[in-house]
């Protein structure tokens, strides 16, 4: 039924877009748009996330898109 292959057709084409990070390549394309937001963002995570650089650095090393995000500035 071609109501089944259309549902079929959006899954992949929404699992492709994930897989591929969409959604994060967009909320890095909005912090970089919005640059005071970005910079709040910033010192919040650089404050939540210092146990972790401090005591387990490799694991944040492994997040690209928080890297990618920290290298925009």
């Amino acid at each position: 039924d071609s109501e089944n292959q259309n549902d079929k057709n959006l899954f992949y084409i929404l699992k492709d877009f994930c897989d591929d990070g969409g959604f994060e390549k967009i909320i890095l394309e909005y912090f970089d748009n919005n640059i005071e937001i970005k910079k709040h963002i910033r010192q919040y995570l650089d404050y939540e996330l210092n146990i972790i650089k401090e005591n387990a650095p490799k694991i944040m090393q492994s997040w690209q898109y928080y890297n990618r995000f920290s290298e925009s500035f």
